[in-house]
């Protein structure tokens, strides 16, 4: 029923830094493209993973929102599961992009848009990690050869901002259900890439719901 439905938007402060590392159609190019960098250390890739809108913008994908507050719901039990499938059954992010509140300087947004063909990638981003936004160079490794790696993410430190609404049916997970499970989101599982070593994590400083 329509007067089941729950609009809230919500206002988030990042509390550690958020990694950006999006795997879009480029990482995968349907025609053949030259190549940059070496096997496992390409330091043009972030170009190509990085979100930025035109004006130099960096944004998240709502899958990633949807992804960090179903996996708060890991953590709250009901019953003899957890409020993760509820979640999964009715949550939605009306947003199309999320947008944070840090911007590329413009160098460092022309090498993105132009896809890596205008400026060099470790002179347009400073890797300085007090800055608001750098890049950020460590070593990782590949998760089928197990082989060593340099990977290049775009990063903001933090007390980053930002917003987005949630709907979902208040039958199947309660408003406070859900704020506790956005709560728990932020504390332990974060957004962004880098969650699995404590990157992206956050705490919610508005939840209001504004239709019920």
């Amino acid at each position: 029923m329509p007067g089941n439905i729950v609009t809230a938007k919500v206002e988030i402060i990042g509390i550690r830094s958020l990694f950006f590392h999006s795997a879009g159609p480029d990482m995968i190019p349907l025609e053949k493209q030259e190549t940059t960098g070496v096997a496992g250390n390409d330091p043009w890739g972030w170009s190509k993973t990085t979100p930025v809108t035109a004006e130099g913008q960096l944004y998240l994908d709502p899958t990633m929102v949807f992804a960090t507050i179903r996996d708060g719901g890991r953590h709250i039990k009901i019953k003899r599961g957890s409020l993760m499938m509820p979640i999964i059954a009715t949550l939605q992010i009306v947003d199309d992009i999320i947008l944070v509140d840090r911007f590329l300087p413009p160098e460092a947004t022309e090498f993105v848009r132009s896809k890596g063909k205008v400026g060099h990638p470790l002179e347009v981003l400073t890797q300085d990690p007090t800055a608001d936004v750098f890049l950020d160079v460590r070593k990782g490794k590949n998760p089928n050869t197990k082989s060593a790696l340099i990977i290049y993410r775009v990063a903001c430190t933090a007390g980053w901002h930002a917003s987005f609404t949630l709907q979902w049916d208040r039958t199947v997970v309660a408003t406070q259900q859900l704020e506790a499970a956005l709560r728990d989101a932020g504390a332990l599982e974060g957004l962004g890439s880098g969650r699995k070593i404590g990157k992206g994590r956050f705490t919610h400083t508005s939840f209001q719901v504004t239709e019920s």
